[in-house]
């Protein structure tokens, strides 16, 4: 439905500019007739822009290993519908990478929105992963929306980075991730340690016992989806860190999964257990290039864009030492 309102739009506003710059340059000559059809052109062009892109072939499946002891592999479904599917996996033991929760930069608690590129851009680590929900947020059409980069966010639910834990309750699902006592490793649980070190939560967990009961309408569609949790590496049975981003909202390229799916692709995969995190347009994951600059992963819908991430307020993030 959204994609037929951009085409509409797109047509509207093509043949009304049209017709302004046939009336204006009679008028008031070619020069002002020219500008005033150029205002009236460019929410067109912009409507027909963002229907193309939605509508582009699927990528290459891959997988490889984007850095030590990190490894991506990107999925592509072509049934029931098309789907593009992003599996991270993290090792956890010796010499294995950091990891990282973004804490709050401003005095109050709240976050400085920001796209998982620019988080890279700042901190220069290898991989960020957006969590979190958050607010306030507003989306109206491309030009008009909550928040832009830099504006001040809070995230839903306790959080902690680094010892420093921030937020009000949420689910109380959360995930809790702990520097192994020799230095090099991470310890990964659903289950609060002693000492909390970081810990995200989220809206609820997809397997187990403690799997939160079904959402009707949001469960049943088909939309991008972030998950983190634990898991079986495809490679050798290890235990890993794993995420999973699914791209939607991007017709004949990837329209998302219902939950029931997602939970049919976390049990295939081998996840021990799964958290639900934010998704939607905030569904992005981020990495450094072979030359050292931050790009997207994979394909959020921030807008209703392709490829456009949201800024937002929480990442995991993944420091090879």
């Amino acid at each position: 439905m959204v994609d037929g309102a951009y085409a509409f739009a797109a047509l509207v506003l093509v043949a009304a500019s049209a017709l302004a710059w046939r009336a204006s340059s009679r008028r008031l000559g070619r020069g002002l007739g020219a500008i005033l059809a150029g205002l009236a052109l460019f929410p067109g062009v912009s409507a027909v822009w963002i229907a193309s892109g939605r509508f582009r072939p699927a990528p290459a499946p891959f997988r490889r290993e984007i850095a030590p002891r990190v490894w991506l592999e990107r999925e592509v479904l072509r049934s029931p519908r098309p789907a593009v599917l992003h599996w991270l996996e993290v090792g956890l033991g010796a010499e294995s990478p950091r990891l990282h929760i973004r804490a709050p930069d401003l005095p109050d608690g709240r976050f400085r929105a920001r796209t998982p590129q620019a988080y890279l851009q700042e901190t220069g680590f290898e991989v960020a992963l957006s969590l979190s929900y958050f607010y306030p947020i507003h989306e109206t059409f491309v030009w008009w929306s909550y928040p832009r980069p830099g504006d001040p966010i809070t995230a839903v639910g306790r959080h902690c980075s680094a010892g420093a834990c921030f937020g009000e309750p949420w689910t109380g699902a959360r995930v809790y991730l702990t520097p192994l006592p020799t230095g090099s490793g991470t310890s990964v649980s659903t289950v609060a340690p002693a000492r909390l070190h970081h810990a995200v939560e989220g809206r609820g967990f997809l397997l187990g016992k403690d799997r939160r009961p079904a959402d009707g309408d949001f469960d049943d569609h088909p939309y991008p989806r972030t998950v983190l949790g634990l898991m079986r590496s495809s490679r050798d049975a290890e235990v890993v860190l794993g995420a999973l981003v699914v791209d939607g909202k991007q017709p004949g390229y990837s329209e998302g999964l219902t939950m029931e799916e997602v939970r049919a692709q976390l049990t295939r995969r081998g996840f021990l257990w799964a958290l639900e995190l934010d998704g939607g347009g905030s569904a992005a994951l981020a990495g450094m290039s072979a030359a050292g600059r931050p790009q997207l992963l994979s394909s959020p819908s921030h807008t209703h864009v392709p490829g456009r991430a949201r800024p937002v307020a929480l990442f995991l993030a993944v420091e090879v030492p």
